[in-house]
């Protein structure tokens, strides 16, 4: 027999299969507005889900999900390590567009990006298509020359490791 490898693209999890998860991890404390919130957050990404349930079931479900839940709870280490790593991945160009991505903001006007990255523009825009192949900038609806991010949990992993100093000098 031959060896096989089968890649699966597992779709995202809807609000109520993220309950599903936090409750198979131990959360306690769940509601309706905390599911929403991790939902939010990750994107419904299995893997991201996986990980903040494991970490809410060790320092518990907060009582207040009306704030940033990432601000209330904390960046899971293993979370925020794995999501640095699969950046990396993608060589320095990609990171650094990514990094100004992230402090452009939620929304990233192509034409904002272009001008304001140190790369030249076709360094950029191949940066930008290895970014939305991968998927960590997709298409914002109603228009192909905004993006944003795939998870808003990348997002916050690239801004944290940016740290205030170069967040400062990129903004």
């Amino acid at each position: 027999t031959r060896d096989a490898v089968v890649f699966l693209r597992p779709g995202a999890l809807r609000a109520a299969d993220v309950g599903r998860a936090l409750h198979d991890r131990g959360v306690d404390g769940l509601d309706a507005s905390l599911v929403a919130a991790v939902h939010e957050l990750t994107g419904g990404n299995p893997l991201y889900v996986r990980e903040v349930g494991c970490h809410l079931a060790l320092v518990g479900a907060p009582t207040d999900t009306n704030g940033s839940l990432i601000e209330t709870i904390g960046l899971p280490s293993e979370l925020g390590a794995l999501i640095d790593a699969n950046v990396a991945r993608l060589g320095a160009p990609a990171r650094h567009v990514l990094e100004v991505a992230a402090v452009v903001g939620t929304t990233i006007d192509v034409g904002v990006l272009t001008r304001v990255s140190d790369l030249p523009d076709a360094a950029t825009m191949d940066a930008l298509d290895t970014a939305r192949r991968t998927g960590f900038l997709v298409d914002a609806p109603a228009s192909g020359a905004v993006l944003r991010f795939g998870h808003p949990l990348v997002r916050e992993v690239l801004l944290r490791a940016l740290g205030p100093a170069r967040r400062a000098h990129l903004h």
